[in-house]
């Protein structure tokens, strides 16, 4: 019983600093995770508009990032179209060796 008690422990501990280094990890991404986001939005011309028809340029999109799982970092920008925005979130896998982005959403909201 005191081998099984063991093993236990060293398995829950392993996994709470696997765990802690993914989060970690992740949040040292963050940054990254949004430079390339912005990156991205200037390669492709993404701008938008407002309702006094001003052009908001790909420099002026906001970016916002959070971590929500181990290793997992979210990246959001909402660029205005006049009434209305469109929505792109961006998912990216943070490893020591660098971020890779997983997934990629664009959206108009109404």
């Amino acid at each position: 019983m005191a081998t099984a008690t063991k093993w236990i422990g060293v398995g829950a501990l392993a996994i709470i600093c696997l765990a802690a280094t993914g989060f970690g990890l992740a949040v040292a991404s963050k940054k990254d995770c949004m430079r390339e986001t912005s990156r991205q939005l200037v390669l492709n011309h993404v701008e938008g508009f407002t309702f006094d028809g001003l052009t908001v340029g790909p420099e002026s999109i906001p970016v916002k990032s959070k971590v929500t799982w181990p290793f997992v970092v979210d990246v959001t920008y909402v660029v205005p179209r006049d009434l209305h925005v469109a929505v792109g979130h961006d998912r990216y896998l943070a490893m020591p060796w660098g971020t890779r982005r997983l997934s990629h959403e664009a959206f108009l909201m109404i």
